[in-house]
């Protein structure tokens, strides 16, 4: 399976073509390596992003023995599609003058936004998988 071309095929439906976005699935040692230099909380998931968007280009690393690449590539690709809410939600947390109640805001945002992610990329999956029965 390419990743890359199965990549490009979703930016298309999620309307990010304008976007430059690279796929890379890689080593065990080196994702690992990967996570420790980006501060990633190292063996939590099978696949991380970073994204750029005010340059819209964003990059997509999969770990090797991840189980499924292609839900890891459909969950990191919705997280590029969810990013500019992200970023909102995240700046208005600037705006909060507790430091504690912000931290608590943050904790919801991103789960909030996690549960989003995982339903948004599940949906895909399956629309995808129905496609070809």
């Amino acid at each position: 399976m390419n990743l890359q071309a199965l990549c490009k095929r979703w930016q298309k439906l999620f309307r990010l073509q304008d976007w430059d976005i690279t796929v890379e699935v890689m080593g065990v040692v080196a994702y690992h390596k990967l996570e420790v230099s980006r501060g990633w909380e190292a063996g939590v998931s099978n696949a991380h992003n970073v994204i750029n968007s005010d340059r819209k280009k964003a990059e997509i690393f999969v770990s090797i023995d991840a189980p499924d690449k292609k839900t890891s590539l459909a969950h990191e690709l919705v997280h590029i599609l969810v990013n500019p809410l992200h970023l909102s939600a995240k700046s208005t947390l600037d705006c909060v003058p507790s430091k504690d109640v912000s931290d608590i805001m943050a904790t919801h945002i991103e789960e909030g936004l996690e549960l989003v992610v995982y339903a948004v990329s599940r949906a895909l999956l399956s629309a995808e998988s129905a496609e070809y029965k």
